[in-house]
């Protein structure tokens, strides 16, 4: 030990220098590092070539682009605007805009372009663009704060905004997460834009296979409320009206009707389930091998009669198309209503699997919810359903939240669930369709009953 302290001493400015010499260089390596996140951020508005070979990123040009169709919907994403210029910068704004990138770049629903500086209202319109995104980051404590609007170009108005936090110096996997979220949240207020602005528009401008994609997204995507099934509805009628032989529109209209009448949303019923089958049954008669038409039939036989009727039918959508996640989920939901738990697992995994950041994952959550009660894990269910609640508003979600906690008998939760449900879906949603749909998913005249105790706390100062 002596002799250490005495070589110590000995060579103590030799010491000296390596530890300065390790300082320096840990210096160096951090303004590196530095250097390199901000060169990162500002690369974007270098010039790069597209798949096709053309230079794109001019200034206040695309950068990015998704490989959506001429003459679909269009959504500009703005330059993000970053003020995490500190120490704790966790590169959210760099982070974000790669991951919001590889989110809508192969977008289905609409063409997305990124941009490499703001661009007002009216030169968006110029160029064809119908929608634009501005995101900003900043810090806000240990916190970062993201706000987001989108804008409707042809209005000037803006449709939609949302506010999330996350820790500042959270893992990269956290802005996976946010754009996530923020790009199926997105879907929601532009679908409902798109099919305002359709529906004001004169039917005879209108083309019916573009008719017939609207209506299926406002289906899938739409508030899922009284006035949006009409609107569906009032789509697939138009589609029908261009092209009475479309697969795909009776193939639409059918699970409309059918999703209306178990919603309750209809104002005949009978009628309503009738005209759902002839449409069903027509859209496969004109096309017997289409997964759309297959999928159409297969849930207005599940809706009216049984999962067994109609699970061969979704089987059948899956072999003809191998590749739709969705109906693969829906395939897996029509198992566990067979009571095949095993099967329903296997499927609704497999979409997740084929389309792992698909905008109707809300749904497919909410399959795996159902999956989750039925072996009894309640606290997975209600972990899926929060999901699920997350990215889309879906009545069935909350029902199930509250069929949940009936069974462990916290009522007190159970009333809290029934209250948001009945402020998120005022007008459309009133205590009779709370109690007849309850009714329908319970199944038990014990949760019935527990039901009946909180509805008749149903909230009545609900404001329009």
């Amino acid at each position: 030990m002596d002799g250490i302290v005495q070589w110590l001493g000995a060579n103590e400015s030799a010491i000296s220098a390596v530890v300065g010499l390790i300082a320096l260089i840990g210096l160096v390596a951090n303004f590196l590092v530095q250097f390199s996140r901000r060169l990162r951020k500002t690369a974007t508005s270098s010039p790069r070539v597209d798949s096709s070979g053309s230079v794109v990123g001019e200034p206040g040009r695309v950068i990015s682009r998704s490989t959506g169709s001429t003459g679909e919907t269009v959504l500009a994403v703005m330059p993000i605007t970053d003020a995490s210029y500190d120490e704790r910068d966790d590169d959210w704004a760099f982070e974000l805009r790669e991951d919001m990138k590889a989110l809508l770049a192969r977008s289905s629903l609409f063409r997305v372009i990124f941009l490499d500086r703001p661009q007002t209202p009216e030169e968006l319109h110029a160029d064809g663009t119908h929608y634009a995104l501005h995101i900003g980051v900043r810090p806000q404590g240990e916190q970062v704060r993201i706000n987001t609007q989108l804008v409707d170009v042809r209005t000037s108005q803006h449709i939609w905004s949302a506010v999330y936090t996350r820790p500042l110096a959270a893992a990269v996997e956290d802005s996976d997460e946010v754009a996530h979220i923020m790009s199926t949240q997105l879907v929601v207020p532009i679908v409902e834009s798109e099919v305002r602005h359709t529906l004001a528009r004169d039917i005879k401008d209108l083309d019916s296979a573009a008719l017939t994609r609207l209506a299926y997204h406002a289906f899938l995507f739409g508030g899922h409320d009284a006035q949006s099934f009409i609107e569906t509805r009032k789509l697939a009628n138009w589609a029908l009206e261009a092209n009475p032989r479309d697969a795909r529109a009776l193939a639409t209209r059918a699970v409309t009707i059918a999703t209306g009448v178990i919603f309750g949303f209809s104002e005949d019923p009978e009628g309503d389930r009738l005209l759902a089958f002839e449409d069903a049954a027509m859209a496969i008669k004109l096309a017997p091998m289409d997964a759309i038409a297959l999928h159409a039939r297969g849930w207005v036989s599940t809706y009216f009669r049984s999962f067994k009727e109609g699970a061969p039918f979704l089987a059948k959508a899956v072999a003809a198309d191998p590749t739709n996640a969705h109906i693969r989920a829906d395939y897996g939901f029509m198992l566990l209503g067979c009571g095949d738990l095993e099967g329903a697992t296997e499927k609704v995994e497999e979409a997740f699997k084929l389309s792992p950041q698909d905008p109707r994952q809300y749904i497919w959550s909410y399959f795996r919810a159902s999956i989750a009660r039925a072996k009894g894990d309640y606290d997975e269910a209600l972990a899926h359903l929060d999901h699920t609640i997350a990215f889309a508003p879906y009545p069935p979600a909350y029902l199930s939240k509250i069929l949940i906690y009936l069974i462990r008998e916290d009522n007190q939760l159970a009333k809290e669930t029934m209250i948001e449900l009945a402020n998120r879906f005022h007008p459309h949603y009133s205590k009779q369709k709370f109690v007849e749909n309850f009714t329908r998913l319970a199944r038990t005249d014990e949760l019935t009953s527990k039901m009946h105790v909180i509805a008749a706390e149903w909230p009545t100062d609900l404001a329009c």
